[in-house]
């Protein structure tokens, strides 16, 4: 900054006093006075014109108004560069708010995709037990029915081999009676035992078919009753 101002002091003294400043670089040359002429001075009071007294006293006055100048410069540069801080600070603000707001906007968002996510996460679960149940269930069902199954069968052979026996005893005992006896005079008697035999069959196969359904329908009503 110095070098900066004595260039300007400098330059400034060029303009103001030209020939002020060429006498002072060459000293043969002062104000109209010749070289040999000042070799003829013998004393420095003699050499101090008024002149150079002059001078000097503008030079202060230069460095006065150079002073001047720096210091409104100095000014200047000095608003400038508040008023740059100024609008940085104010578009700092500026992006610091905008950014704000997104993350705050982005919280929400991310607070709502959060609860959406746990909502459906337990969706799932709920539906994944219900699945689970529903399997489960239908293991049972599956199981209650082949029991079910076995035990129809079981009472419908059980109440069958009876039945079986006693037609297998009845056929047997009509073509013993059909070889046996007179078929001429017997023919009637043997059609009538015939029709009862049927009829019993018949009923017996009733009374088995009805005793099947009774024990499905007991069961049944004991799985709804469980339930």
């Amino acid at each position: 900054m110095e070098d900066v101002a004595e260039e300007y002091h400098d330059f400034m003294d060029h303009i103001l006093f030209p020939h002020w400043v060429q006498s002072q670089n060459q000293p043969g040359i002062s104000t109209g006075v010749a070289t040999g002429q000042i070799s003829n001075v013998s004393t420095p009071q003699a050499f101090q014109s008024p002149n150079v007294s002059n001078g000097s006293v503008l030079k202060r006055n230069v460095s006065n108004l150079c002073g001047h100048e720096r210091a409104l410069r100095k000014r200047r540069i000095d608003q400038a560069y508040r008023e740059r801080c100024r609008t940085l600070k104010t578009e700092m603000q500026s992006n610091m708010e905008n950014l704000k707001g997104e993350n705050d906007s982005l919280k929400i968002e991310n607070e709502a995709l959060k609860d959406a996510n746990s909502l459906m996460n337990q969706t799932l679960k709920d539906q994944e037990n219900e699945i689970e149940k529903l399997r489960s269930d239908l293991v049972q069902i599956k199981r209650e029915y082949e029991q079910q199954n076995v035990l129809v069968q079981t009472l419908s052979g059980l109440l069958a081999d009876p039945m079986r026996l006693e037609n297998e005893k009845l056929k047997d005992e009509n073509a013993f009676l059909r070889e046996n006896a007179d078929l001429n005079g017997n023919l009637p008697h043997l059609a009538e035992d015939n029709a009862k035999l049927r009829i019993e069959n018949k009923a017996l196969k009733v009374q088995n078919d009805a005793l099947c359904g009774k024990i499905i329908s007991d069961n049944d009503k004991k799985r709804e009753q469980d339930q």
